[in-house]
């Protein structure tokens, strides 16, 4: 069965890195070095104000992370700072959107991943509660000002990159269920390996990594992206490939906007967009 369709409650899914140096009060003089990305982020964050969304949903691979779950973030409000990053005072909080999260656990657990459990570990003394990690903070802080009505759902990966068309499902699912308009923003840096100079030394396959990942949003083969080299993706050292898998399952047709990449320091900042292709519509190349 086609669980899409033209009614879908997936408005849009954004690509956004999350170093913390590009939120203003931790990058200090150093945001000059990543205005492309900067820019790029805040178009995002004027296309999300005319979405007239209910939901974000971010998935973010610095959350808890497990071989056999995915976690959810479960708490009534979801909240974090940058005070890792010397700025305690600036941070995010937003409601969690209850009824998505457990719409969306169970089309997981009964629909796509019933060998996936999903967890919020809520209540469990081994795993106490946790702020929202900076992977979900980064995105927000350009997003979440623009649709202040908005609730949250943030959740990790599956390390399982077969699942991440599974959990894309899902969310559409979800979203349709609960009849709430959704923005599903992957959060995820590309190589941290792009520079000679990296502390890891220089790898080809970062530098490949990244025009591969650039190359499908710009064309909107996004298909693509699960045919990368697993070694190549490997010695790339990403941070953000199931993310990005997960975006580029979310619609069957696809228009896909590669807003910038850029890598000052090393490790490649991906900015891009999908949204669904309606009937009739033809997609379009972006530079």
């Amino acid at each position: 069965m086609n669980i899409f369709n033209n009614d879908d409650f997936v408005v849009a899914g954004f690509l956004m890195p999350h170093p913390p140096v590009i939120i203003e009060a931790v990058g200090k003089n150093r945001i000059s070095s990543v205005s492309n990305t900067i820019n790029a982020c805040r178009s995002l964050g004027a296309l999300a104000a005319t979405l007239d969304c209910q939901t974000i949903v971010c998935i973010s691979p610095h959350a808890r992370r497990f071989s056999d779950a995915i976690y959810m973030y479960d708490s009534p409000i979801l909240s974090g700072d940058f005070g890792r990053f010397g700025s305690p005072d600036i941070g995010i909080s937003m409601p969690l959107d209850r009824p998505f999260l457990d719409a969306l656990e169970d089309s997981l657990a009964h629909e796509f991943l019933q060998g996936c459990p999903q967890s919020s570990l809520d209540g469990d003394p081994e795993y106490p509660a946790v702020p929202l990690d900076h992977g979900v903070l980064v995105p927000l802080s350009f997003i979440a000002p623009h649709i202040p009505t908005a609730s949250l759902v943030a959740i990790s990966p599956s390390v399982v990159i077969s699942d991440a068309p599974k959990l894309a499902r899902a969310i559409s699912v979800a979203a349709n269920r609960v009849q709430k308009r959704t923005l599903v923003i992957c959060s995820g840096d590309l190589s941290h390996r792009v520079s000679p100079d990296d502390v890891s030394g220089p790898a080809s396959e970062g530098a490949r990594f990244d025009t591969a990942v650039a190359d499908a949003f710009r064309t909107g083969c996004l298909a693509e992206l699960f045919a990368l080299e697993t070694t190549m993706v490997m010695r790339a050292e990403e941070c953000g490939y199931t993310s990005l898998l997960v975006l580029a399952s979310l619609y069957p047709d696809v228009q896909s906007s590669l807003l910038s990449y850029e890598s000052p320091f090393g490790v490649g900042y991906c900015v891009a967009s999908v949204t669904p292709l309606k009937k009739g519509e033809k997609a379009h190349e972006h530079t």
